[in-house]
């Protein structure tokens, strides 16, 4: 009874993301949609050295304190723990949101609003990269990839 029971909550959650996934989908769009109106191209290309550097600075700290916490207060080998790090090294979605608010609520003046902003936009764009080829790379140790010879 056990088997047919976890085989329908499987298909049960699964019917629930299925449900539920159009929805996440329109809130994303609309979400990057109202972050790509912020941002402003030109401020970008205008300030490139800051936004890299911010970025640079953004991705290398909290790479090394992920990676730290999570071999020194979890027991999690360095490699591993470097790679876990660098995948949540990036900006994340909550970023935009506490970015603007910081903005509207006044703690941030324009400059550095837009430089943020600049730098989370930067930081989602690059996910893919850091997260499939960099971090890769440093859990093996800042070696090329073995080639398949077949």
């Amino acid at each position: 009874a056990d088997g047919a029971d976890g085989a329908e909550e499987k298909a049960r959650s699964r019917s629930i993301a299925d449900a539920v996934d159009p929805v996440r989908r329109m809130f994303e769009t609309l979400q990057l949609v109202s972050v790509g109106i912020l941002c402003r191209p030109e401020y970008v290309w205008g300030s490139l050295g800051g936004v890299a550097l911010a970025l640079g600075v953004l991705v290398l700290v909290k790479t090394f304190v992920g990676g730290c916490v999570m071999s020194v207060f979890d027991g999690c080998p360095r490699d591993a723990a470097t790679a876990i790090a660098g995948v949540v090294a990036v900006a994340g979605d909550f970023s935009f949101a506490i970015v603007i608010r910081a903005h509207q609520l006044g703690a941030l003046g324009k400059e550095t609003f837009r430089g943020s902003l600049a730098v989370c936009v930067a930081s989602v764009m690059m996910a893919p990269w850091l997260n499939y080829g960099l971090v890769p790379w440093l859990a093996r140790g800042g070696r090329r990839r073995r080639r398949r010879r077949f």
